[in-house]
C-alpha cells in the first residue's frame, strides 16, 4: 500500500476561523461594548422576570436607567419583542431539575 502525506501544515476548513486558546472573561472591563450592553439588557429581562413584570421595552429600559448604565437604542427594542414572541423569559429559562433531552438512538 502506498500512503500519501501532505507535507503542506492543515487548515482550518473555514479561513475565517482563528486558531488560538478560547477567549475567557476575567472581569466585565473585557467585554466589547456590544457585549455589554447586551448583558445588561439580557439581566434588566431577567430582572423584570423575577419581579413578575412583563419585559416590555419600558419596564426593561427603567431597570437599566436604574442601574445607571446606558445602552444603545435597538438593544432593547429587539430583545423585548424577541421575549414577546415567545411568550416570555420563562421559554429561555426553563425550571431546576426538569429533564434534559433524549439520547437518540
Amino acid at each position: 500500500l502506498l500512503q500519501f502525506t501532505s507535507r503542506r501544515p492543515r487548515r482550518p476548513a473555514c479561513s475565517a476561523v482563528k486558531e488560538g486558546p478560547p477567549r475567557i472573561m476575567s472581569t466585565f472591563a473585557d467585554l466589547s461594548t456590544g457585549e455589554k450592553e447586551e448583558l445588561l439588557v439580557s439581566l434588566s429581562a431577567l430582572v423584570c422576570a423575577d419581579c413578575g413584570v412583563d419585559c416590555t421595552e419600558e419596564a426593561m429600559t427603567a431597570v437599566i436607567a436604574a442601574s445607571g448604565a446606558k445602552v444603545a437604542d435597538h438593544w432593547v427594542p429587539v430583545f423585548a419583542s424577541t421575549i414577546a414572541q415567545v411568550g416570555g423569559v420563562d421559554t429561555f429559562t426553563p425550571a431546576p431539575g426538569s429533564g434534559g433531552g433524549g439520547g437518540g438512538g
